[in-house]
């Protein structure tokens, strides 16, 4: 695998995406997209945060994996995110072919054919883009998303488990609440990427514990005008019309039986609103398993996410 690196929007930084290309891929078919969006509860996170399976899938199905950036909350908000989201894809849809050309690849891409994917809030954002809940999306770009692969998504902030204190994921944080000030701040300078930020990365089990995050994504004003429904899944797919559940696209979801970051009641509620509307949907409940189990596992092979992944790329 060998990554490019792209920018793809300025704000108040810039935002950047990597494409990962085969080290062997042929310059006679252009690849499929498989675009992932990061998880860390759009507080927190890095586009190099791609678990093995991923990076593996590159050479072993012969696709391009997309892995990008967003400005991190609270900084901004969830409507700002959204419009980095559309962004993005954007980007890859019109853009992307000519950059690579113009850095003198000979490998193309095929933008007509993406799976939109991302992990915990990641997959949060390859439903809010996938099914058409950003108010910004192009209608002829979603029409080229083929399929979206949640992997332990948050479905929703408006959920007793994002509302309430919570033991956070790897149990409780003794760090100083002084230590993640800066982050809860506001009007604190803008990020897009906190790789190199070691107590920002902290900061998902921190909110957890304090139960931030509606307060962190969403601002006073913005919750008042009802963001927190305005953003839940279920709503929206309960709420859609006839036209828009004719469009929306397969989902693949996968969640850990034992997760203690992202409440598996929220997949489960998921599942049963998508059949509710017809969409067509696949489940796994992963017996066992907690967040980010397919990152920390090595061998982890996430088989029937990539089943679905290929069949949607190359139908």
């Amino acid at each position: 695998m060998r990554t490019l690196t792209f920018e793809f929007a300025k704000r108040e930084v810039p935002i950047q995406l990597d494409l990962c290309l085969p080290d062997a891929a042929s310059s006679e078919s252009p690849l499929p997209i498989f675009l992932w969006w990061h998880g860390g509860g759009l507080i927190q996170g890095a586009r190099q945060s791609m678990a093995p399976h991923l990076k593996r899938a590159v050479d072993k199905y012969q696709i391009a994996v997309v892995s990008t950036d967003y400005r991190l909350a609270p900084q901004v908000r969830v409507p700002d995110i959204q419009h980095d989201m559309e962004d993005c894809l954007a980007f890859v849809i019109d853009e992307l072919p000519s950059q690579l050309a113009a850095k003198g690849e000979t490998v193309r891409v095929d933008t007509s054919r993406i799976v939109l994917s991302g992990s915990s809030a990641g997959g949060w954002q390859s439903l809010m883009v996938g099914l058409g809940m950003c108010p910004n999306s192009k209608q002829e770009h979603l029409q080229n998303v083929k399929g979206i692969a949640a992997i332990y998504p948050i479905t929703t902030m408006d959920h007793p488990f994002f509302l309430e204190k919570q033991v956070p994921f790897r149990g409780l944080t003794k760090d100083d609440p002084s230590t993640f000030e800066e982050f809860r701040n506001p009007n604190a300078p803008v990020t897009a990427n906190s790789a190199a930020v070691e107590q920002r990365n902290k900061f998902y089990m921190h909110a957890q514990q304090e139960g931030l995050f509606p307060s962190l994504l969403f601002s006073e004003q913005q919750r008042e005008q009802g963001w927190l429904q305005r953003t839940d899944v279920m709503a929206f797919l309960k709420q859609s019309s006839e036209q828009q559940r004719k469009e929306f696209p397969p989902v693949y979801i996968v969640h850990g039986e034992k997760d203690t970051a992202v409440d598996v009641d929220q997949a489960r509620q998921l599942e049963r609103a998508l059949n509710e509307v017809g969409a067509e949907v696949r489940y796994d409940e992963v017996a066992g398993r907690d967040h980010l189990w397919d990152q920390l596992e090595p061998e982890e092979t996430m088989e029937a996410l990539w089943e679905f992944a290929l069949k949607q790329l190359r139908s």
